[in-house]
């Protein structure tokens, strides 16, 4: 027998050939799953919204580059159907990447707070529900509204049980901050229409 025909009936090569057949599978597989469960810029938007406001629809509003603070961004602003005002943005680099939060804010007040899951920061996890509740919901825009990481300027409300997560929390209220200067510059109150 020679040595090529050897070289084929040998375990090594067949160990190889089947590593080689997995990993085109694999490749094959992922594909075909990265095309399947992809979601666009407009549906993860379409998710954020339906998270933080419940209406009929949204109307995007333009935003001013003008006014945005140097701190962050303002990623998008929708008006809903009943004049509230729904806003997204991001400060500060969190844990490993952007936090971005979303506010709703009816006839002055915040109504409802969340952190977009599509975002780059991975211990977003770590603030629950109940912080974002306690820290933003119910507070006024009155034209000097400013949080820091236990609370607001100026008293008011104190956040009880602090995030785990020492880089996110600053992150998300320097998003936040960004988010409601912008709204107060703009004197955007989601009054109605």
């Amino acid at each position: 027998m020679t040595i090529t025909k050897k070289s084929f009936k040998s375990t090594p090569f067949f160990a190889v050939l089947i590593l080689v057949i997995i990993a085109l599978s694999s490749g094959l597989i992922l594909s075909v799953l990265s095309d399947v469960l992809y979601v666009s810029d407009e549906e993860k938007t379409n998710r954020d919204l339906a998270k933080v406001y419940t209406s009929d629809s949204f109307t995007a509003i333009e935003i001013d580059s003008s006014a945005i603070s140097a701190e962050g961004n303002i990623l998008y602003l929708y008006q809903a159907a009943d004049g509230a005002v729904v806003i997204k943005a991001s400060g500060i680099k969190g844990w490993k990447g952007v936090t971005e939060i979303v506010l709703a804010v009816k006839d002055g007040e915040i109504v409802n707070a969340i952190i977009s899951s599509h975002n780059g920061d991975d211990k977003t996890s770590s603030i629950k529900a109940s912080h974002l509740q306690q820290m933003f919901v119910g507070q006024k825009l009155d034209g000097n509204l400013e949080f820091t990481t236990t609370g607001t300027v100026g008293g008011g409300t104190l956040i009880t049980a602090a995030p785990s997560c020492y880089a996110t929390w600053p992150a998300v209220i320097s998003a936040a901050n960004v988010a409601v200067d912008y709204l107060q510059t703009k004197n955007l109150t989601g009054g109605a229409n």
